[in-house]
């Protein structure tokens, strides 16, 4: 595909795309190789980038003059003895160790003109069965091949290629998710200039997965919701899945049995759980079963241990296919969990509130809103969005004030004009503290984002006029001050912080004297 196209479309972001972010491995890939490595092990998850890895470093090698071939095993490949390898067999002949082993030395020959170096990359090594996997070592010992292998992280070898592994001629190098800055490389690369907030929410979402990543773009693209604007590429509304990352993701989680499955539901309905929770609900060795296959992660959190789900995605996917009734069945578990231990942390409150809501648990909508408000205090914008659009459903007119500003924050901005627009034309509907706190929120999203300035600032003065609080009129003024200033209005904006520094208010004041 061309890189960094603003025209790009669904298809033409569905090919090839570069590899960035592997610099350094597949330096110590080749350097390896050139000093006598037999055997590299590439581990990583599933989309990690592991065997666009090992393609490259193949391709490279081919080009110095080796030769080269692929095999790839599977789960239909893995009850048949030498399965993976039967290709590499004339046909005719049976598939006997010693006729694979004739067969791979035949076409690595037939590839190339030269006796150079031979290579093999096989794909999947933890399906491998294990005749397959005996000759392959067999192969690599006599001098014949060297191997470079992907494989599962968090999965077992065969035997033989474990033994292999742990030989000193061999190397491992585990193939991590991209960092931030690698990703929006990759993001520069493949679709051009893309706005920081686009940028921060696709590698969010995809936890730096570049497969997850990929089809987070293709859905993007293909639905309209990522679209370039003024030769930048931004973001409005949700990203949609593709039904094939949808199905990648269901098929990681399938091998998951009963127990460690429903453990993980509740993860996605209510991460971070704390772990003591979580033990409370489920067993140990559901837990043990999650971490080993890599679907879950534990991370302090002061002197708390919290689980998350290994990729956003996957809590997506898993809180998609649940019925209501399993969703409220786990809701309610939750809350009562949390409730038994008295729910004493500050940070209890707005999860306990959220799940029985979501189990239809009835709940007081000012009861709601606090929550919100102590999860905007702790910087929690997620959740204080999540519990004020509860609170502004269940009637709570004063809830759209944060509920937009936590949109602002995360950078929805259509999502949180759609709140506050409705609400500043009915000021009728808000308190005078909600109504003069959502017009200072919106001024200063828009005074900076406007094409005209001076209609922000027409709105702001508008809304001294709808407040009676003498206090909440200066704080508005205040802002129309600010405003100027930043303008460059500097005689304006004196004229209307001066008489501010004179207010029974000492938050006024101090705002006043620091504007003046």
């Amino acid at each position: 595909m061309e890189e960094g196209q603003l025209g790009a479309t669904a298809a033409s972001v569905a090919g090839a795309w570069p590899l960035v972010g592997r610099d350094d491995e597949l330096q110590a890939l080749e350097a390896a190789l050139e000093t006598g490595a037999r055997a590299l092990f590439l581990l990583g998850g599933a989309g990690s980038g592991k065997t666009r890895l090992a393609r490259e470093l193949t391709e490279r090698r081919r080009t110095a003059g080796w030769t080269t071939a692929t095999a790839r095993a599977t789960e239909a490949t893995r009850p048949v003895p030498l399965g993976a390898l039967a290709h590499l067999v004339p046909i005719g002949e049976s598939a006997t160790p010693h006729a694979v082993i004739g067969g791979l030395r035949r076409a690595l020959a037939a590839e190339h003109d030269a006796p150079g170096p031979a290579l093999l990359h096989l794909d999947d090594a933890h399906q491998l069965d294990p005749s397959s996997a005996t000759a392959l070592v067999g192969l690599v010992e006599s001098g014949a091949v060297r191997l470079v292998l992907t494989a599962r992280l968090g999965t077992s070898l065969p035997d033989a290629l474990g033994a292999l592994r742990a030989a000193d001629e061999s190397r491992t190098v585990v193939v991590d998710d991209l960092s931030p800055e690698e990703g929006a490389a990759l993001l520069a690369r493949v679709l051009g200039p893309v706005d920081g907030i686009a940028s921060a929410q696709l590698l969010a979402l995809s936890g730096g997965n570049p497969l997850y990543l990929r089809e987070l773009i293709i859905g993007g693209v293909a639905e309209g919701s990522l679209h370039p604007v003024g030769g930048v590429w931004q973001l409005r509304g949700a990203l949609p899945q593709t039904e094939e990352l949808a199905e990648r993701i269901h098929a990681r989680l399938a091998t998951l049995g009963p127990g460690a499955r429903e453990a993980l539901e509740l993860v996605a309905l209510g991460e971070p759980l704390g772990l003591d929770l979580l033990e409370e609900l489920t067993s140990l060795e559901a837990l043990e079963e999650l971490e080993r296959t890599g679907t879950i992660r534990v991370e302090e959190s002061g002197r708390r241990a919290e689980v998350r789900l290994a990729h956003p995605l996957y809590g997506e996917v898993l809180r998609a296919s649940l019925e209501e009734g399993a969703r409220r069945e786990g809701a309610r578990r939750l809350a009562g969990a949390l409730a038994a231990t008295g729910a004493r942390r500050a940070t209890d409150a707005g999860p306990l509130i959220r799940w029985q809501v979501l189990a239809g648990i009835p709940t007081d909508a000012d009861r709601i809103l606090r929550s919100a408000e102590v999860a905007r205090h702790h910087d929690d914008w997620v959740g204080a969005a999540r519990l004020a659009r509860l609170a502004h459903d269940a009637g709570l007119a004063d809830a759209a004030n944060l509920l937009a500003e936590a949109h602002y924050a995360l950078g929805e901005f259509e999502e949180g004009d759609a709140i506050a627009e409705p609400a500043m034309a009915r000021p009728g509907l808000l308190s005078d503290p909600a109504l003069t706190s959502l017009h200072r929120t919106r001024a200063g999203v828009w005074f900076f984002a406007s094409r005209d300035p001076l209609d922000v600032e027409a709105q702001v003065l508008e809304a001294e006029d709808q407040v009676a609080d003498p206090h909440l009129k200066e704080m508005l003024r205040y802002a129309r001050a600010a405003m100027c200033m930043w303008s460059g209005r500097v005689r304006e904006a004196r004229a209307l912080a001066e008489p501010l520094l004179a207010s029974d208010d000492p938050k006024v004041a101090v705002m006043a004297a620091i504007a003046v």
